[in-house]
């Protein structure tokens, strides 16, 4: 069954094929970037510096088979 907006079905959308989905060229598993949202500032504890000066930021890691509900396509080049 296809839906109105052309997207397949739930259990074909993955991490793996949408379009918010990065990899991570220098590592060498499956794991993924997550582009969706602004990459979230890491608490203190969390940060590789004590430099209160030194703000890191992330994207959430993911595992291509995983589905989070905010799918999307990737963008289809002709």
């Amino acid at each position: 069954m296809t839906n109105p907006y052309g997207y397949p079905p739930i259990d074909k959308q993955f991490c793996g094929n949408c379009r918010y989905s990065m990899e991570l060229p220098k590592r060498d598993d499956d794991v993924m970037r997550c582009a969706r949202h602004a990459p979230q500032v890491l608490p203190t504890e969390c940060r590789r510096t004590d430099d209160p000066a030194t703000v890191w930021g992330h994207w959430p890691a993911v595992l291509p088979e995983l589905w989070c509900g905010e799918w999307a396509p990737r963008e289809v080049t002709t």
